[in-house]
């Protein structure tokens, strides 16, 4: 392959063709890892009532026993459908009397 490929002046060493092709047949044990934690991450989304954020996800997996980082929860999360809980449900009502005038009277 690479002999021909360098034939029409597309110079590629042997390395990266056996490298492309190992990544082609076999996938890398970080993306299996994601696959699993994926799954993990879902399970205890849906299980907690779909209100649990990364923070809390990642707390519940590392009490189950599920080394995890929390950064990978993170990526992970906002990577799929479960974002957690929106920050418009929290929010408190807005008062339109400025607060100095509030204590005033």
């Amino acid at each position: 392959m690479c002999r021909v490929l360098t034939e029409h002046d597309c110079r590629i060493a042997p390395s990266t063709h056996y490298a492309h092709h190992k990544r082609l047949t076999a996938p890398s044990a970080r993306t299996v890892r994601d696959a699993e934690l994926k799954a993990l991450i879902q399970e205890a989304y849906e299980g907690n009532y779909r209100v649990y954020g990364a923070r809390k996800i990642w707390r519940h997996l590392n009490r189950q026993g599920q080394p995890v980082a929390r950064c990978t929860v993170n990526v992970s999360c906002a990577s799929s459908a479960s974002p957690g809980p929106s920050a418009a449900k929290r929010r408190s009502p807005r008062s339109r009397t400025p607060l100095h005038h509030a204590l005033r009277t």
